[in-house]
């Protein structure tokens, strides 16, 4: 991802190691993620740019 999509990923609250949720998927690929209470919309080719990991349980038993 160039310079300028990462200024705007960080804008959207989208941090490496940060916790994401897909709460929708598009027939074209786009996503709906949730981001603390918030929720955003990218397209294919920016969700396609996202590298991400299933989220390890915390001692609690809740996702971190």
């Amino acid at each position: 991802m160039d310079e300028r999509h990462m200024l705007r990923m960080l804008e959207l609250g989208i941090r490496a190691g940060g916790l994401v949720r897909v709460t929708q998927r598009s027939n074209f690929g786009g996503r709906v993620i949730a981001i603390g209470t918030g929720r955003i919309a990218i397209d294919a080719a920016t969700a396609q740019s996202i590298t991400v990991r299933p989220a390890e349980p915390n001692t609690h038993g809740e996702q971190s």
